[in-house]
């Protein structure tokens, strides 16, 4: 027998779409018109992006609009119920990028379980890429860059590493809606049972 079998070991998507129906100039509007600092309380934690982040315009009509669109988009892709859990903007001006930064949670039990979205209302030419930065087995490591378009939704696993490089458009800013999603029935137990090793 002389065949040869590959077996994947790994297997990680990112998912690149677009949202229609949403009219990203109102939904700027929105944005422009709300208070959407971080509350200061946050901003000693350096361990956390809130100094780079910004709220989300909640009940204004676009926006909320959005948060539908999005919740149906990532829910008919995954093909599974998931909960918007958390959701903010990010804007970049020239010059500008985002660390390096990931949306795990050690409250999770199955990392693969939950995903993080970014939604782009306004990617102008020059946008900064958005980089992931993958790690196997502390050897292997691939990154892969997306260029954002204005309308584009890329959908990928909250453990996945990721930032950007320096926005490089002078005159127009670059908008990003994020957003954390959780299954509505999460595994919640472990797949094995170890208690036959335990000291009796």
């Amino acid at each position: 027998m002389n065949s040869i079998e590959y077996i994947d070991l790994l297997s990680i998507q990112i998912i690149k779409t677009s949202i229609e129906g949403i009219d990203n100039d109102l939904f700027l509007k929105e944005m422009n018109e709300t208070d959407l600092s971080i509350d200061e309380k946050f901003l000693d934690n350096k361990n956390h992006t809130y100094y780079e982040d910004q709220r989300y315009p909640f009940g204004k009509s676009e926006s909320e609009k959005l948060i539908k669109k999005i919740t149906e988009k990532v829910v008919s892709i995954l093909n599974k119920p998931m909960s918007l859990s958390e959701i903010w903007t990010l804007t970049l001006e020239y010059g500008q990028s985002v660390s390096i930064h990931s949306h795990k949670s050690n409250r999770f039990l199955d990392q693969t379980e939950y995903y993080s979205i970014a939604y782009y209302p306004k990617a102008p030419e020059g946008s900064a890429d958005l980089i992931f930065d993958i790690t196997a087995c502390n050897t292997i490591e691939k990154s892969v860059s997306i260029k954002p378009e204005s309308g584009s939704l890329i959908i990928f696993n909250s453990f996945l590493n990721h930032k950007t490089n320096r926005h490089s458009n002078k005159e127009e800013k670059r908008v990003v809606v994020s957003a954390n999603f959780h299954p509505e029935n999460p595994r919640i137990s472990f797949d094995q049972d170890w208690s036959a090793y335990h000291r009796k």
